[in-house]
C-alpha cells in the first residue's frame, strides 16, 4: 500500500506537498478521480479520491476512514548527536519505522557541534512513516541543553549510561507500560558523572541497554527496540 502524508486537512479534503503531488502523479501516475491511501501522521488513515492535480494544488477528497488508532504511551528520546549527520540521519529513519512518539536533540558537556536540519530532518521522518505504513508522526523537537531537560514531568524518566560505578537496571525490566517514558542517550564519550549524577537527583532510573558498547545512534534504536518490545 503506497501511503501518503495530508500536511493539512480543510473539511474533506487533504492536501499535500508538492513533493508528495510529485511522487503521486511523475513516479506513480496517479491521475484525477484515483483512489489514495493518506494520513495525517496523527493516527488517521484515509481513503481519498484525487480531486485537484495541477503544478501548485495537489488534494484529495475523503471517501472512507479506514482506520483511527488511539495515542498510546509514548516513548520521547532525549539523544545526543553524532559527530556524523548522517548517523543521526540513519537514527531518524529508523526509530520512526520501530516506534517512536518525540525527538529532542539535546546538548551535552561531550556534545559535537551541530547545525540544525529540521526541514531535511522532517522530510526523513515523513518518508519513514509512510515508508513502514505507521499513522503516528514523531515529534521532533529544537536542540535542547541536557540540564534543562532535567526537570520536565517525564512520567518514567530514565539514563542510558556506560559507568561501571554507577548501578544500572535493564531497560527491558523497569518499562511501564501505563505512563510516557523517556530516555536519554548520551554522546560519543557517554554522560559525564556529574551529568548521570544531576539526573538520578531528578529521580531518574540509571539503565542499562546490554553488555556493549554502543554508538550513539545505535543505542538510540536499542532503546526503541526494547521499549516498543513491552508495548506492543
Amino acid at each position: 500500500m503506497t501511503l501518503f502524508f495530508a500536511h493539512e486537512i480543510k473539511q474533506q479534503q487533504l492536501l499535500f506537498t508538492e513533493e508528495e503531488r510529485h511522487h503521486a502523479v511523475k513516479t506513480l501516475r496517479y491521475r484525477e478521480g484515483d483512489s489514495i491511501y493518506a494520513t495525517d501522521g496523527k493516527g488517521t488513515l484515509w481513503e481519498a479520491i484525487i480531486t485537484t492535480v495541477k503544478s501548485n494544488d495537489f488534494s484529495a477528497t475523503i471517501s472512507k476512514i479506514l482506520k483511527k488508532e488511539e495515542e498510546a504511551p509514548r516513548l520521547k528520546l532525549y539523544i545526543a548527536l553524532p559527530k556524523n549527520p548522517e548517523r543521526f540521519e540513519w537514527f531518524l529513519e529508523k526509530s520512526t519505522e520501530i516506534g517512536i512518539g518525540t525527538i529532542v536533540p539535546i546538548i551535552t558537556h561531550r556534545s559535537e557541534k551541530f547545525f540544525s536540519k529540521k526541514e531535511r530532518w522532517t522530510k526523513i521522518l515523513v518518508s519513514a512513516m509512510k515508508q513502514s505504513g505507521r499513522l503516528f508522526l514523531p515529534n521532533l523537537q529544537p536542540e535542547q541543553k541536557f540540564n534543562a531537560c532535567l526537570s520536565i514531568n517525564h512520567g518514567n524518566a530514565f539514563i542510558a549510561h556506560c559507568l561501571d560505578n554507577i548501578p544500572k537496571t535493564p531497560l527491558q525490566s523497569v518499562s511501564n507500560t501505563s505512563v510516557d517514558t523517556s530516555i536519554f542517550i548520551g554522546p560519543e564519550g557517554d554522560f559525564t558523572s556529574d551529568e548521570i549524577q544531576e539526573a538520578l537527583k531528578n529521580k531518574f532510573t540509571s539503565i542499562s541497554l546490554g553488555n556493549a558498547r554502543l554508538r550513539t545512534e545505535t543505542a538510540g534504536v536499542v532503546a526503541c527496540t526494547l521499549w516498543n518490545f513491552t508495548h506492543p
